[in-house]
């Protein structure tokens, strides 16, 4: 990581007195940072370098440097996804018993508002179920993983091209009447639930943490 800071600094060094560059020096200095990883890189120790490339560009350096510098998180956002990629094991199975009654409770809710039903997508399923059991595993409850892996990672990685997505998150507990109605009492979850604009759905269910997915979301 200090080998990475230090070419940061040093390029930052050399375009503060240069502010021109061809594409050849900006593809070389992305080649440079990026061959310090293999795809066996840790994500915590790769994700560490964007927050430090965030802080320089916070400094607000010349434009040239300001490019730079984007191009390369560019590159290890890219380099990230590669490893998230390489260590998923994407299955499509079908709903289970809770998952069918979430799916049920839904649909019936949407109904009372005069919304059309929601439908089934096996890749938001894949999406779904991949923050559904990365949370248990990692042992937090958000959208976006101490990764920084978001909705748009995780659809990217099962190639769901969507125009609208969302998600809605429960943890612990059997009771999808119980959930559903508690998501609809709260503006933000009930927002995503009655959305005009889903029209897929799926309910991940996680069964060691209880952890509950809702990704709503429109095919582009």
């Amino acid at each position: 990581m200090k080998k990475i800071l230090f070419l940061l600094f040093s390029l930052s060094l050399f375009f503060s007195f240069s502010f021109a560059y061809t594409q050849p020096q900006v593809t070389s200095a992305i080649n440079q940072v990026m061959s310090r990883y293999d795809e066996n890189t840790q994500l915590l120790k790769l994700n560490a370098v964007i927050p430090k490339i965030g802080r320089m560009q916070l400094a607000n350096p010349p434009k040239e440097i300001w490019d730079l510098l984007k191009q390369i998180e560019f590159a290890v956002r890219e380099r990230i996804n590669m490893v998230l990629s390489s260590q998923v094991e994407l299955e499509v199975s079908p709903l289970s018993v809770l998952e069918q009654e979430m799916f049920d409770e839904m649909n019936i809710y949407r109904a009372r508002k005069w919304l059309p039903p929601l439908v089934l997508n096996q890749k938001l399923n894949q999406a779904a179920q991949i923050l559904a059991d990365d949370m248990a595993k990692q042992w937090y409850f958000d959208h976006v993983s101490p990764q920084w892996i978001g909705f748009v990672q995780r659809l990217n990685l099962v190639d769901y091209k969507f125009s609208y997505v969302s998600e809605n998150l429960w943890v612990g507990g059997n009771d999808a009447l119980l959930i559903i109605d508690l998501w609809s009492k709260s503006p933000v979850h009930e927002k995503n639930l009655y959305s005009t604009d889903a029209k897929e759905v799926w309910v991940a269910y996680e069964t060691v943490k209880q952890n509950r997915v809702a990704v709503y979301a429109s095919p582009k």
